[in-house]
């Protein structure tokens, strides 16, 4: 039996603003991604914001941010946590023009996706999993201007 959750909980991971010495507005939503069949059998993904979620379900985090200073931003960077109710879905951190990272440590340390080993307790290491991965950084490699809006995302699923 799968139990309702409500959607406050998985989205109530703070996003952790690693903004340069210029600040801009941000804001995170959280959005549930289904597929609905049509009245002519075609079947539509579609998001929406989620009222109740359960195990299994897809969540879409999207951060939309805008510069809304009168300064150029360059290096803009922001650390997401995953909450830990979600399981990161691999491939699915989206946004051209920047450098994605990601974490296993909380957020300590972050490396490219390939290059993320976990440390076992006998010694040795293992490539991670997107089970590990608990933090995604993008670092805009482009420069953002007053004015300029934007986004970054990813998707889980619920655990």
């Amino acid at each position: 039996m799968l139990k309702a959750i409500p959607s406050l909980l998985v989205s109530a991971a703070a996003i952790a603003w690693a903004l340069p010495a210029q600040a801009m507005t941000a804001a995170q939503k959280v959005e549930v991604e289904r597929e609905v069949t049509q009245e002519d059998g075609r079947v539509e993904i579609i998001t929406a914001p989620p009222s109740t979620v359960v195990p299994g379900d897809m969540l879409v985090y999207t951060v939309d941010y805008f510069n809304d200073k009168t300064e150029v931003t360059d290096n803009f960077r922001i650390d997401m946590p995953i909450p830990s109710e979600i399981t990161y879905l691999e491939g699915s951190a989206q946004r051209e023009n920047a450098v994605i990272l990601y974490s296993v440590d909380k957020g300590a340390s972050f490396k490219q996706r390939e290059n993320l080993l976990i440390n076992l307790a006998e010694g040795g290491t293992r490539p991670a999993s997107a089970e590990d991965i608990t933090h995604i950084r993008w670092t805009l490699t482009e420069t953002v201007n007053p004015g300029d809006r934007g986004k970054m995302s990813f998707k889980g699923r619920l655990k």
